[in-house]
């Protein structure tokens, strides 16, 4: 499934980064940005978050910023921001995952040279 994602992910260009087509059966809308264009996907179900996850970290290692938009908790008057930094590209998805369901936008980066993948979660 992996060599798939990459395999299909290797050709895209910087200007058509979005991922698969969107299913419009789907019903909860993921926004993400990368290099500042906007883009939203559709996700059925949980499971769907891990494959949309994975799509992330595929452009991620080609080098680009993605910023995951989280739907935020309204109410909340402070800002709210979280840096997790780690070398294990399982533990940066996880952690991307889970911020992502609690509501935060997740910026997400890899470093190729230090090989430190960089994620900041904000609320």
């Amino acid at each position: 499934m992996m060599a798939i994602l990459s395999l299909s992910m290797a050709g895209c260009q910087k200007d058509n980064l979005m991922f698969d087509k969107t299913d419009v059966n789907s019903n909860i809308p993921m926004r993400y940005s990368v290099s500042g264009t906007v883009y939203t996907t559709f996700l059925s179900d949980e499971s769907e978050l891990d494959s949309f996850i994975d799509r992330v970290f595929a452009i991620v290692n080609d080098g680009y910023t993605v910023t995951i938009i989280g739907n935020g908790q309204r109410g909340i008057k402070e800002k709210k921001e979280i840096t997790f930094t780690t070398t294990i590209e399982s533990e940066a998805k996880a952690w991307a995952a889970s911020m992502t369901l609690l509501g935060y936008s997740v910026q997400v980066n890899y470093n190729k040279s230090t090989g430190v993948y960089t994620c900041i979660a904000t609320l």
